[in-house]
This record gives C-alpha cells, sequence and structure tokens, in this order.
C-alpha cells in the first residue's frame, strides 16, 4: 500500500485529485446530513477542499511553466516502461566519464564538472529515476533497481562504454553498486567522498536517512498542494548559467520529492536490514579494478556534527574516528585503489568546492587508463598515495 501511494502521488495531478475526493466527501455531508454542527463541520470540509484545489492548481501551473522554461537539453531514453533523461557530450575514442551526485539529485548536480570536462572527453549526465526530467520509475525506489535503469539508459542511448563511473556521497554508493554489478563495462570507480553503507548500519545517527526521507515526503505532499516554503526556488537564467537553480526548479516536481522519500526509506538503518546484501559493497569485490576514494584528509564539519548526534564528549570522538574509518573501507574494496586527498580546508562537498580539483583528477584517472601516466599523475593542491 505504501508503494502504491507514493507511486500515485508522485504524478503532479495527485493533489487536485485529493481535493477533488475531499470537495465531493464534504458536499456529500454537508447534503445529506441535517444537524447543524455535522453541516458546519462538512462546510468547512468543503473550503478546506477548495483551498487545496487552488493551492494543487497552482502547482500545475508552475510545473507547467517549469517545464516549458527548460525542455530536457539530452535525450529521453525507454527503460521498460519509463523514460529516463540523459545527457552525454564530449568525444568518443576513450572511456566516458558518468556522474552522480550526491543523495538522490539529479544529472544537474554535477553539471558544473561535466561543463568543464565535456570538450576533453566523453561526459555523461544521468537524472536518476524522479530527478530532473526522468519518469519516478516503479516504487519502491532502490540503489540495485537504480543500477539496472542507469546501465540500461546508456545502453538505449548508444553509449556502449567502458565507463568512468563517479559518485559523490549517496551518489558514489551507486556508483560503486554499479561497479560491482557491471565489472566488464566500468574502466575504473572514482569515490567523491562516498558513504558507505557502515555508517547507515552501525552509525550513531539512527534516525539521520529515515528523518530525510520524511521530510522528502512532507515536502511533497505541501507542494503538491502549492505550498512551498518561499516564493520559490531560484533558476535564473538558462541550465548552463544556473544549472543549481534550474535543478531546485525542476525538483518542485512531486515525482523529485517522492522517490526522494522512497530511497531514503531503504537507506535507513531499519531499511536496509532486508536490503543490505544487496546494496553492500565489500572487501575485495571489485577485484583488480581501478578505484580512486578522493575525499579531504580532515574535515571540520564532522565534529558539530557528531556531538549534535551524541553530544559532546567521548562518545562524539568515538562517532567521528568512526565516520572517517568507515569511509576508508572502501579501498579494501579493490587490489588496485588509490587514496587521494582533497585540497587541505575543503569538506565533504568538495566537489562544489574545488571544482578545478575535481576536474583535474579525473584527468589524471584518464590518463591512468589510457598508460600515459602511469603512478605519476598528482592532482593539483592534493595528494595521492
Amino acid at each position: 500500500m505504501g508503494n502504491m501511494l507514493l507511486s500515485f502521488l508522485s504524478h503532479d495531478y495527485s493533489g487536485l485529485v485529493i481535493a477533488a475526493l475531499i470537495l465531493a466527501l464534504g458536499v456529500a455531508g454537508f447534503v445529506l446530513l441535517k444537524r447543524r454542527v455535522l453541516r458546519w463541520f462538512f462546510g468547512a470540509v468543503v473550503l478546506t477542499a477548495l483551498v487545496l484545489g487552488g493551492g494543487a492548481v497552482s502547482h500545475l501551473v508552475r510545473i507547467s511553466s517549469i517545464d516549458s522554461r527548460f525542455p530536457p537539453p539530452g535525450r529521453m531514453v525507454d527503460v521498460g516502461g519509463h523514460a529516463i533523461h540523459i545527457l552525454a557530450e564530449g568525444p568518443r575514442g576513450g572511456p566516458a566519464i558518468v556522474w552522480f551526485g550526491g543523495g538522490h539529485s539529479g544529472g544537474l548536480a554535477a553539471y558544473d564538472l561535466h561543463r568543464r570536462i565535456r570538450g576533453e572527453a566523453r561526459s555523461i549526465l544521468i537524472d536518476r529515476p524522479g530527478t530532473g526530467w526522468s519518469d519516478a520509475g516503479p516504487f519502491p525506489r532502490t540503489t540495485a533497481g537504480e543500477v539496472e535503469e542507469v546501465m540500461r539508459a546508456l545502453a538505449a542511448a548508444g553509449e556502449t562504454g567502458p565507463f568512468v563511473f563517479v559518485g559523490h556521497s549517496f551518489g558514489g554508493l551507486l556508483a560503486a553498486n554499479i561497479a560491482r554489478r557491471h565489472p566488464r563495462q566500468t574502466a575504473a570507480l572514482v569515490l567523491l567522498d562516498a558513504t558507505p553503507l557502515d555508517v547507515v548500519l552501525y552509525g550513531a545517527d539512527k534516525k539521520g536517512m529515515g528523518a530525510l526521507g520524511e521530510r522528502a515526503f512532507f515536502e511533497g505532499l505541501r507542494r503538491i498542494f502549492g505550498f512551498y516554503r518561499s516564493s520559490g526556488p531560484g533558476g535564473r537564467g538558462s541550465i548552463e548559467a544556473d544549472p543549481s537553480g534550474a535543478s531546485r526548479l525542476l525538483d518542485t516536481h512531486a515525482r523529485a520529492s517522492f522517490a526522494e522519500a522512497s530511497i531514503y526509506a531503504e537507506l535507513a538503518a531499519a531499511g536496509l536490514v532486508g536490503r543490505a546484501w544487496d546494496t553492500m559493497v565489500y572487501d575485495g569485490e571489485l577485484g583488480d579494478m581501478p578505484l580512486y576514494l578522493v575525499a579531504p584528509r580532515a574535515d571540520d564539519s564532522i565534529a558539530p556534527y557528531a556531538e549534535g548526534v551524541v553530544g559532546p564528549g567521548p562518545a562524539a570522538r568515538r562517532f567521528e574516528r568512526f565516520l572517517f574509518r568507515a569511509r576508508e573501507r572502501y579501498m579494501a574494496a579493490s587490489s588496485r585503489s588509490r587514496r587521494v586527498y582533497a585540497p587541505a580546508g575543503t569538506h565533504h562537498n568538495f566537489p562544489a568546492e574545488a571544482p578545478g580539483f575535481v576536474v583535474q583528477t579525473l584527468r589524471g584517472v584518464l590518463a591512468d587508463l589510457a598508460g600515459a601516466a602511469g603512478d605519476t599523475v598528482e592532482p593539483p593542491s592534493g595528494r595521492q598515495e
């Protein structure tokens, strides 16, 4: 029932349908019941339905405006009954780079990185189901399911690989799962401070992903009835000029919120009990696949987070050490792993803080794969071991 509800709510017209049902209930009660108190109650129901219906209509008008303003820049490809948007640019001839942003984000989250390298290498952005221009697809949303959808989308778009899969944060978890399930199509795996499942299963923040899922669900409910947190997200200009603003506007679609709610339900500690085996990438599972773990050596934003979860003191220090060590476990997934340190002073979101460093790191990865630089490649302001 939960998945059926999410599937229904992921349609932008769902708010209007709900408002119509509430209106019908209110009118029926007002007409059929004679007691004054009940007629007042159902009159209030009618008024509420009219307010919700007006908000639902305003939401549909806003969505229509966004869609006309931002048509998909790439191709919509069918992956078995639903469409996924894929933007592939740059010359062919070597391994293509496939980018995944943090969280359950669309391709525009990595657009700045994409446009910095598309002139010299094949670069691909994919909107995960529900994000950007992609349909939500079937529910529940799972990492394992999205792995196959991504690979089918690449094939349908005529992209044959091999691919360098690059993922930041939870996008790194998706990239690692693609590499594990499709090693022959993976030339290298680049993890930009990727989040390991250990953090979810054993970490102290047991409400973390579950809370994010609940927040996404209620944000979706507000949006389908036209209630937004502000006058509206950014998005001035074109996709090229303001990709992050365009991404926020596109995520006004109901499908973005409810797909996010579903995937975070999987990534909550309780949700992973039944799916951890399908989602983890463990020691040695990638054989000798080239793996690059790119992350800061130190991150001063971790300590306040740890203290916010468990309070100050030894427990926070333990949680902080755990967060760092859990991330380093990805190094054990392959016998050909390399640790690359992000520039000093950057944090978990270093792809946005130092995009030039990330792109230069990818140039080094491509050079390694081509056999042109061997172990001598070192990105600026970073260190490799």
